[in-house]
């Protein structure tokens, strides 16, 4: 593994992914006239929408994508807010006040948020340095260096590492690694560090988002504070997702809250500037993860339903509002939709996941009854029954019980029911039961945070009765009181808001040592010391070694486990490359790629691990000269390649027996 980070190391880490993350987003927000808990929650959204727009238009007009470029287009796109904001503005907005001290209740509770959505992570992984060891890490890791390196910060770019030459050219939304690369750039932080680091981050952002979503629709401030805590308490809402890791998606999961409320303020304030957010913000959340767009759907027609009802006028007003603002949206993200139009039709197989549930145990799973991390959460069910019960009272988010009806339909449809239409229905999610209960967990956790502060409204009528009198305490300090009583009432129960079995399960998730071990990257590293800028790799598609550019920058043949839609010389050299010494169309590959080196990991990714036949046997071959060795990994030099006798580490060459 990369080597461990102190204390100061990570923190700086974190509070740059935190300025990278809030700072541009603050900056366009303001300048387009978003004030308060929607400016502040809305400024990810912003960064990610900033990067989203500028990779992929850089592209296309052929500017490279790096700091220097971003940052001038930032500044133009805050120019054109404030012209917009002066040119069409808004009538002003007059949400329903709370007072300065529920404003400060809802910034503890959502401290006290992000400290435990951040340090269940954290703890969880057991550092910043570590590998995490699913099946897609490599391709973001590998693609956000990619980007970073080269500048291209095309929707085919980050894919170009593990689908390169004569294969097809795959759209992939590309958001989270452009804004990465940065990241990376700024730090120089191992790549693993930077992933995890926005992983760490992400709870937080899902309790901030669901404050300004309840803000936003007028909620109590008990409310917003709740939601919050809550938001990171669910092992199913975010933390599953780190076995995948669905890292893309589970940002968009953080960031969904946030839609509902820029429409909702954009319909509530039809104008060109609140639509100029929305669509940013849309824009955003589709370069983040296209599915993200999808899901927000199942929040927004339940919404405009909700406030159409017996009101054809509205109703056609905000219809050509929302017809003006979408066809703004399209206009900003066509590369994204004409990618994605693109990657539909293209051979790229999908076949959906299978479903090996019952209806009654995916209900169970989802309300908690037996958690991902197996083991009930008994006291989260509790308050979830008692929001559900009183939805009545939610106000103007009664809509999300309907959400939370559609999506807990479609997670049991998935997760209990094989067959075509629900595996295309569910297409936008890849069929995926772990994608698609934490989709349903969302509006739960609404739900459950609701029920929350109905027991804090009960608690407080009743000691308003019979224990407070009107002059003893002030009415903000009953409410934290009462508040602060009930979440230290449900922390108990919760032993602690399930912290030990969410970071029991991030643990697993990880996989330390499933796929890469230390020794492993130690040689990964190594082959950065050995190999010249230009030189590749031959590596075995299934073991630990596709994470080798990103670790230390050597391009390798194979830079993911998928094997759909291999270039031509990957696959000829995945079944042939041992034939080296006598097969001409292998020379000819090997040539093609200026590939210099061999890299040889011991783990796999696949359960039951065998070598790809061409990089089988191949200790003891003529052509191949071993250079370093440890026990789970081997480094050999290809014989008869040109020598080359000092890398741009100024490291000499030398062979193990010599050293």
């Amino acid at each position: 593994m990369p080597t461990p980070l102190d204390f100061w190391s990570t923190a700086a880490i974190l509070l740059t992914v935190v300025v990278a993350m809030f700072i541009p987003g603050l900056l366009i927000g303001a300048a387009a006239g978003l004030r308060g808990w929607l400016l502040a929650g809305s400024a990810p959204l912003l960064s990610y929408a900033l990067v989203g727009i500028a990779g992929p238009w850089f592209a296309i007009v052929g500017l490279p994508y790096h700091l220097g470029t971003v940052t001038l287009f930032g500044a133009m796109v805050a120019l054109l807010a404030v012209v917009l904001r002066r040119r069409w503005p808004a009538r002003p907005d007059k949400p329903t006040p709370w007072t300065r001290h529920a404003h400060q209740g809802v910034v503890v509770f959502l401290l006290l948020g992000v400290l435990v959505g951040g340090f269940t992570v954290l703890w969880g992984m057991g550092g910043l340095h570590v590998i995490p060891q699913g099946f897609d890490t490599p391709l973001h890791a590998n693609g956000l260096r990619y980007i970073a390196e080269t500048g291209d910060g095309s929707l085919h770019g980050m894919n170009v590492v593990h689908r390169w030459g004569d294969t097809e050219r795959l759209f992939y939304p590309n958001a989270y690694h452009l804004l990465g690369s940065l990241l990376y750039q700024i730090t120089s932080a191992p790549i693993p560090a930077v992933l995890n680091a926005v992983s760490v981050v992400t709870p937080g952002l899902l309790s901030l988002s669901l404050v300004v979503l309840i803000r936003q629709f007028r909620g109590r401030a008990v409310f917003a504070g709740a939601a919050a805590v809550l938001a990171v308490v669910p092992a199913t809402v975010l933390y599953v997702m780190l076995g995948g890791p669905l890292l893309p998606f589970m940002l968009g999961m953080a960031l969904l809250p946030l839609l509902p409320a820029l429409l909702a303020y954009y319909l509530d304030r039809p104008s060109v500037q609140t639509g100029f957010v929305l669509v940013l913000g849309t824009v955003g959340a589709l370069s983040v993860h296209s599915s993200t767009v999808f899901s927000f759907l199942l929040f927004a027609v339940p919404l405009l339903a909700y406030r159409w009802r017996w009101n054809m006028p509205r109703l056609r007003k905000e219809l050509v509002a929302l017809l003006f603002a979408g066809a703004a949206a399209l206009v900003v993200a066509g590369p994204h939709v004409v990618g994605a139009i693109g990657r539909a039709a293209s051979p790229y197989p999908y076949s959906g996941w299978p479903s090996n549930r019952t209806v009654v145990q995916a209900v169970g799973e989802l309300f908690g009854i037996r958690e991902a991390s197996g083991i009930t959460h008994a006291a989260l069910l509790v308050i979830t029954v008692v929001g559900i019960v009183t939805y009545r009272r939610l106000g103007r988010l009664r809509w999300m019980a309907a959400t939370a009806v559609v999506t807990a339909v479609l997670w049991v449809l998935v997760a209990s029911v094989d067959n075509d239409v629900v595996v295309t229905m569910a297409q936008p999610w890849w069929d995926d039961p772990v994608r698609l209960i934490a989709l349903a967990g969302l509006p739960l956790t609404v739900l459950a945070a609701h029920g929350f502060s109905e027991l804090q409204r009960w608690l407080r009528t009743l000691l308003d009765a019979r224990v407070f009198h009107p002059r003893d305490l002030h009415p903000s300090a009953r409410a934290a009181a009462t508040a602060v009583a009930v979440i230290v009432a449900f922390c108990v129960a919760s032993g602690g808001f399930y912290v030990r079995s969410n970071t029991d399960l991030v643990g697993r998730a990880i996989g330390h040592g499933q796929v890469v071990t230390p020794h492993e990257a130690r040689a990964m590293l190594e082959l950065g010391k050995l190999a010249a800028p230009g030189e590749w790799a031959m590596n075995d598609r299934y073991d630990g070694t596709v994470w080798t550019y990103a670790l230390s920058g050597v391009r390798t043949v194979a830079g993911h486990f998928g094997g759909a839609l291999l270039p031509s010389d990957a696959k000829l050299l995945a079944e042939r490359f041992n034939q080296y010494p006598h097969d001409p169309q292998v020379r000819a590959a090997v040539q093609r790629l200026n590939i210099r080196w061999v890299i040889v990991g011991r783990k796999g990714f696949l359960p039951n691990f065998g070598r790809q036949p061409g990089m089988t046997d191949l200790h003891g071959t003529p052509f191949l000269r071993e250079v370093y060795r440890n026990p789970d990994a081997v480094i050999y030099r290809i014989v008869g390649a040109p020598p080359v006798h000092e890398t741009d580490h100024g490291q000499d060459i030398v062979p193990v027996a010599e050293r």
